[in-house]
């Protein structure tokens, strides 16, 4: 799904940004896929990536040398390290599973994952309620938001969006298997 949701990302970019310099940021960059692929597939865009683990931000800079990608790491919660300044472009591939899903899951996941990407609070929701609530400070406009989402969660996370942005298109798009997998914000004029 994250590489779908990279492809998204550029495909709308192309639509709503023509020409003009663009400014992203990757919040919650884990090991840095995100925006690396992002950065290495438009080499144009000016990229910010943020994790609240310092063990992940470090990853993500080797990660992020290797491959020459030239990105702007910073460390904290959510949208703190972006204070003060506005993007075009922000993605997310939050925390979004249920502690309850626990049970559900493959071991191979549970015992190579740091259970802090993977679990969130309110059914797996939090993060997303917070990044609506944080967000609309820090876009510009236009602006798009997109987000990886767990399979049922499309309708509460797009609710977030729209309550922040009531103005935007909220879109929720389908993986490859056909499950509502992304949320795509395009903040207009």
């Amino acid at each position: 799904e994250t590489e779908e949701l990279v492809l998204g990302t550029i495909n709308r970019m192309n639509k709503i940004f023509n020409d003009q310099t663009v400014k992203l940021a990757d919040i919650g960059t884990g090991s840095g896929a995100i925006a690396i692929s992002m950065k290495l597939e438009c080499p144009e865009l000016k990229v910010v990536a943020t994790d609240l683990s310092e063990a992940a931000l470090t990853t993500a800079q080797r990660n992020a040398q290797r491959l020459a990608a030239d990105i702007d790491f910073r460390l904290g919660d959510l949208t703190k390290p972006l204070a003060g300044e506005k993007f075009d472009i922000v993605l997310s591939n939050p925390p979004y599973i249920a502690f309850d899903e626990a049970k559900e899951m493959s071991s191979t996941v549970l015992e190579h994952e740091p259970h802090s990407a993977l679990f969130a609070e309110e059914d797996g929701l939090i993060l997303y309620r917070k990044l609506a609530e944080q967000l609309p400070p820090l876009m510009n406009k236009p602006a798009l938001i997109g987000l990886e989402i767990g399979y049922t969660q499309g309708e509460q996370v797009a609710q977030f969006f729209k309550n922040s942005f009531p103005q935007a298109t909220i879109s929720i798009e389908k993986d490859i298997n056909g499950k509502p997998r992304m949320i795509f914000c395009e903040i207009h004029v």
